[in-house]
């Protein structure tokens, strides 16, 4: 089956379904393997598409040193090709100050807003997310799903009548 997603929803969905996996939500064998082989399947995409917001904070923001001087730790930003790290300072990431923000801001949406319509997967048929009774559910339910969790895996989780679970 292929699936629409816009490249922001399959980085949240990814985050989701990797969530549910480091956290061994109780559900059945089958739902486990179902939710591990779905991430594998879209952490590609989501690798492709996180670099470019990662390329964006670099175009857009400021890298970033941190130093512990009397007992705290202190950042500074680097200016020019100024060396840090011959002083002391160790490298902490990069930063889109606000001045730079509403710029990085309109990229990154417009990657979010790009559409990705060949992810081709079978979805995840809702019954296998639910927590088994012979793992503890008193009924039939979702493994601790919230509603913006369920609503962020989209077109990833579909009922059972769609995929002949």
């Amino acid at each position: 089956m292929t699936i629409k997603m816009k490249a922001g929803e399959l980085v949240l969905a990814l985050e989701v379904l990797q969530k549910i996996v480091s956290e061994g939500r109780a559900m059945s064998v089958k739902g486990r393997y179902r939710v591990a082989r779905m991430a594998l399947l879209l952490g590609p995409q989501a690798k492709v598409i996180t670099s470019q917001r990662d390329e964006l904070i670099k175009k857009h923001g400021v890298e970033l040193f941190e130093k512990e001087i009397d007992g705290k730790k202190v950042e500074k930003v680097r200016q020019g090709d100024e060396d840090l790290v011959a002083d002391g300072w160790q490298p902490a990431g990069w930063k889109v100050l606000a001045a730079q923000m509403p710029a990085f801001v309109k990229e990154w949406t417009e990657v979010c807003e790009d559409t990705i319509d060949d992810i081709t997967c079978q979805p995840i048929p809702l019954s296998s997310l639910e927590t088994p009774a012979a793992l503890g559910a008193q009924e039939k339910q979702l493994p601790g799903l919230s509603e913006k969790e369920f609503a962020l895996l989209g077109p990833l989780v579909v009922d059972d009548e769609v995929v002949g679970a």
